[in-house]
């Protein structure tokens, strides 16, 4: 069943790394629909392909799957990222008709006007020692490099996806004081620049958060945590995720086949 939005939001794809869940996520796009879809940033992992070269016939299907929905009409705004950084240099209109932009605004249904950003521009204020960088980067490696296999086996399982990485972040103090502190300047950013809230991506962790008229969105990822963000048509915010999609057509496959 195809749920209908007036937009959509994803970041932190990264495809070309092999912790990307291409295939969950062209199984989550053909069960949403919308006018606008933004991409914000690291949508495809330039780094990564440097280092190790990993480009799977889904992580094309992807690109194919939005160059497509341009051609049908769907608006198609790229915001770029770090780890797609390049891409900065070329804004404007590509010849599939997908915008590129160094950042942009969204105006809701409900008059809420947004900033729309990757999110990489408040890393220089979230400092840690570089000891720190270097040893979170590579727990954070073998993190992902398990929790790919733990998501397969909860599949066949049958059991529900929980994010190991995401687990960790929840438990560790320093971890959740980043991921505040993060939120925090980018609520203030927003504010200061005079929009109503902020939409964004980049450190892997979906959350929808309101502070007094204020929102502030992260997309979340397509390497561990599989989520998105939804403006449904009368302009309410949602953070899906596709654990809850699939749910959600399972329980109506059910339905009808107890109608049968």
């Amino acid at each position: 069943m195809t749920k209908q939005f007036r937009t959509l939001f994803l970041s932190d794809i990264h495809l070309g790394s092999r912790h990307c869940n291409a295939r969950l996520l062209l199984e989550t796009l053909s069960k949403v629909k919308a006018d606008t879809i933004y991409l914000l940033g690291d949508i495809v992992d330039l780094w990564e392909l440097k280092k190790n070269h990993h480009w799977h016939s889904t992580h094309t299907a992807v690109l194919n799957h939005f160059k497509n929905l341009a051609q049908q009409g769907v608006r198609i705004v790229y915001v770029p990222g770090n780890h797609d950084a390049p891409l900065r240099q070329h804004c404007g209109v590509f010849p599939p008709g997908i915008e590129i932009c160094r950042e942009t605004e969204h105006r809701t249904k409900r008059n809420q006007r947004l900033l729309l950003i990757h999110g990489d521009c408040f890393d220089n204020a979230l400092y840690c020692a570089p000891w720190l960088y270097w040893l979170g980067d590579r727990a954070y490696d073998l993190l992902l490099y398990i929790n790919r296999h733990y998501a397969r086996l909860s599949f066949w399982r049958g059991k529900p996806y929980r994010s190991l990485a995401g687990f960790v972040k929840q438990r560790f103090h320093k971890s959740q004081q980043l991921l505040q502190t993060y939120r925090q300047l980018a609520l203030q950013h927003a504010q200061d620049r005079g929009f109503d809230g902020i939409v964004c991506g980049h450190i892997h962790h979906p959350e929808l958060f309101h502070q007094a008229k204020h929102s502030y969105a992260n997309c979340g990822d397509w390497i561990e945590s599989y989520t998105l963000l939804a403006e449904d048509q009368a302009g309410n915010l949602h953070l899906l995720d596709a654990s809850q999609l699939n749910q959600a057509d399972e329980r109506a496959d059910e339905a009808l086949a107890q109608v049968a």
